[in-house]
């Protein structure tokens, strides 16, 4: 014993234990074949750990911050929180993961050898990404719209939604696609390097049109009538 610190030791054939203790911080270690453990705390910060020969764990507090850490052979995990923030995050040898949320928002990721995900969601909006080597998607949805995102090495994709329209849009390396839709309309649009085709269609019309490099075609029709004309670089009909 001395004016400042105070020290104290055990130790048997299966545990060995010392303890510290100043005016201004307080310390334990333990120890045996398969756990040691070691403990500090002052005014400010307190922190613990733990060792096997299978796992490692430390833990950090103080007034602000709390943080975890666990650890194996197999896998490592992180967890951080405070007032307005918490974190976690996993990994191991195939994937890994961070998770992210506040008040505000709220955040995950994953990824592994062959796929990667992000999911972003707030109190307006919801968005969410897929990544692998051969195709990437990306969803976005919020109160008012809704929007899906894919792609390939060979096709695209996009699809929006409100509660008032629908479009769809494809397109690969020989073709191109639009559909529009709505309470009253619908259309469609096809393209390649040879065609063009349109097509608009409502609860009183219908209409079409057709043209290639050498033929033009139109089509319309209603309750009451129906009309087609067909023209080419010889002929009109």
């Amino acid at each position: 014993l001395s004016g400042s610190r105070a020290e104290i030791g055990l130790e048997s054939s299966r545990w060995s234990a010392v303890g510290l203790e100043s005016s201004r911080w307080s310390a334990v270690g333990l120890e045996s074949s398969r756990w040691s453990a070691v403990g500090l705390e002052s005014s400010r910060w307190s922190a613990v750990g733990l060792e096997s020969s299978r796992w490692r764990a430390v833990g950090l507090e103080s007034s602000r911050w709390s943080a975890v850490g666990l650890e194996s052979s197999r896998w490592s995990a992180v967890g951080l929180e405070s007032s307005r923030w918490s974190a976690v995050g996993l990994e191991s040898s195939r994937w890994s993961a961070v998770g992210l949320e506040s008040s505000r928002w709220s955040a995950v990721g994953l990824e592994s050898s062959r796929w990667s995900a992000v999911g972003l969601e707030s109190s307006r909006w919801s968005a969410v990404g897929l990544e692998s080597s051969r195709w990437s998607a990306v969803g976005l949805e919020s109160s008012r719209w809704s929007a899906v995102c894919l792609e390939s090495s060979r096709w695209s994709a996009v699809c929006l939604e409100s509660s008032r329209w629908s479009a769809v849009c494809l397109e690969s390396s020989r073709w191109r696609a639009v559909g529009l839709e709505s309470s009253r309309w619908s259309a469609v649009c096809l393209e390649s390097s040879r065609w063009r085709a349109v097509g608009l269609e409502s609860s009183r019309w219908r209409a079409v049109g057709l043209e290639s490099s050498r033929w033009r075609a139109v089509g319309l029709e209603s309750s009451r009538w129906s009309a087609v004309g067909l023209e080419s670089s010889r002929w009109s009909a």
